[in-house]
């Protein structure tokens, strides 16, 4: 089973050791056990270039993403794992005062970074910050020091991910902002398989049919920062 991943916390990030955890490579790690598919190869990519690698097959599954319409039309998308809502990783104590998508389309000069492909950029842009003003990332990593050099002034992308990054990292005098729900309702993500795959993609759903909620699931999430609550929006 290759497994294609970003280097995200709290779903994906290599140790010193060079082990790579996180809550969906520990899904699918579970997933690729009880479905006995053999042997398990992590590969590390750009979000940019997971649903193409799908598609020509350099990997057999990705990690999660938002399952949007325009990504069905080329990848298949499972049962969602997580539900997630936005976050504003800016300068401590929130210079600009920004709390939302609306802030800086409202602010003359306050200036984005938004992760490659990601939906985050398409609210951006509906809530009417200038495309000028938004600069797209490929590394999580490049974005989030982007914002600590004060080359941007915020970087929108789910507020779990950048709590994880903080969480995980030396400091750097960032804080996060919730986005609130009434302005970016939570999405759901998915894992990705190939369009093609269609007995992976039954195997795997019957999987998370059954183990989502699950004691073990719930375990798994807990270790990354996930609530019962949180993990209810997925397994109801």
């Amino acid at each position: 089973m290759k497994f294609a991943h970003i280097i995200e916390r709290p779903f994906n990030h290599r140790e010193p050791s060079g082990a790579v955890m996180g809550c969906d490579v520990d899904l699918a790690q579970a997933a690729n056990n009880a479905l006995a598919s053999g042997p398990w190869q992590p590969i590390e990519t750009t979000f940019q270039k997971l649903l193409p690698g799908l598609g020509i097959g350099d990997w057999d599954m990705t990690t999660a993403m938002f399952a949007t319409e325009d990504r069905r039309k080329t990848a298949w998308l499972g049962p969602p794992i997580w539900a997630l809502t936005g976050g504003l990783m800016m300068k401590a104590g929130k210079p600009l005062g920004l709390c939302g998508y609306g802030d800086p389309a409202a602010h003359p000069t306050a200036r984005l970074a938004v992760s490659y492909a990601q939906i985050q950029h398409g609210r951006a842009l509906d809530a009417g910050i200038p495309a000028e003003r938004i600069t797209l990332f490929d590394d999580y990593g490049d974005a989030a020091a982007a914002v600590a050099q004060g080359k941007v002034d915020a970087y929108t992308s789910v507020s779990r991910a950048h709590r994880g990054y903080l969480d995980g990292e030396v400091d750097h005098g960032l804080d996060c902002v919730d986005v609130s729900t009434d302005e970016a309702p939570a999405s759901f993500g998915a894992f990705a398989l190939s369009l093609s795959a269609s007995e992976l993609q039954r195997d795997l759903d019957d999987f998370l049919a059954y183990y989502l909620g699950s004691p073990s699931h719930r375990q798994i999430m807990a270790c990354y920062g996930f609530s019962d609550q949180a993990v209810n929006l997925i397994a109801g």
